[in-house]
């Protein structure tokens, strides 16, 4: 089910253009991240692909059809979003808030089958110890993990995913990162992920969307994006960017003084 973005923009009441010009393609199966300072526009472009925001000019197509034509439940059994969970509230236990991402899918006597898949996927990313917890008690590492079962159990073709490693340690983001880069390999799920940390998106990432200036700056595989080039110019950082294992590994080495 591919993504066909089509010179697209977004911007609210004032005008002013949060992104503009957009074109970009994302095909079955490949893990892509999603990368780029604070402000550039990612968290409205991927909220622009499943309609949660209207656009002002351009196209998306999924599937070929425009997203205008797709109805919300439609879209919601295609598309997983799990969004930046860092405000999220849920009065419920664990096991009733990833119920609720089974919403597109649920029917008359579907209960038995809908809670063998939140076990399922609460085994996967290993917190079924959390599964009679209350979601507000829970860390916001916790959080992050309940947010991304929630969107895993809707068993969609395309999961998107706001910054999903944002409070984890080093050794969750890596295995929930896995995980994501195992759901693209072995089911053929395509994975949209905002990132900032550099050398996660590298090892795992198919391809790369760097995001500066309301645009797309840079696309490609990880060597071809994370070059100290555009590093300097996105971020202001210089940097070096090594060979490891065949992925880019990005050795920050100082930040430019603005003048």
């Amino acid at each position: 089910m591919p993504i066909e973005v089509e010179d697209i923009s977004f911007g609210y009441h004032n005008n002013s253009l949060i992104i503009d010009g957009i074109s970009y393609n994302f095909q079955n199966g490949k893990f892509y991240a999603i990368l780029g300072p604070n402000g550039v526009g990612k968290s409205t472009f991927i909220r622009c692909i499943n309609k949660i925001l209207k656009l002002k000019s351009g196209t998306i197509l999924i599937d070929d059809r425009n997203v205008n034509d797709i109805t919300l439940k439609e879209m919601a059994k295609l598309i997983g979003y799990v969004p930046y969970s860092a405000g999220d509230s849920f009065p419920l236990t664990v096991v009733d808030t990833v119920l609720m991402g089974r919403h597109p899918h649920s029917k008359i006597g579907s209960l038995v089958d809908d809670l063998k898949k939140v076990h399922e996927v609460l085994e996967q990313l290993e917190i079924m110890d959390l599964a009679l917890r209350e979601f507000n008690s829970l860390s916001a590492g916790q959080h992050q993990k309940v947010m991304l079962a929630r969107g895993l159990v809707q068993e969609p073709e395309v999961l998107l995913l706001d910054e999903p490693t944002s409070n984890l340690d080093v050794r969750h983001q890596m295995e929930v990162t896995k995980i994501l880069k195992d759901l693209c390999d072995q089911k053929g799920i395509m994975v949209i992920m905002i990132c900032h940390d550099l050398n996660i998106a590298a090892k795992y990432a198919d391809e790369l969307m760097l995001m500066y200036d309301k645009k797309v700056y840079a696309k490609g595989t990880p060597s071809e994006v994370l070059t100290p080039e555009n590093l300097r110019t996105v971020y202001g950082v210089e940097s070096t960017v090594v060979d490891h294992n065949g992925r880019p590994c990005v050795i920050l080495d100082d930040f430019l003084k603005q003048s």
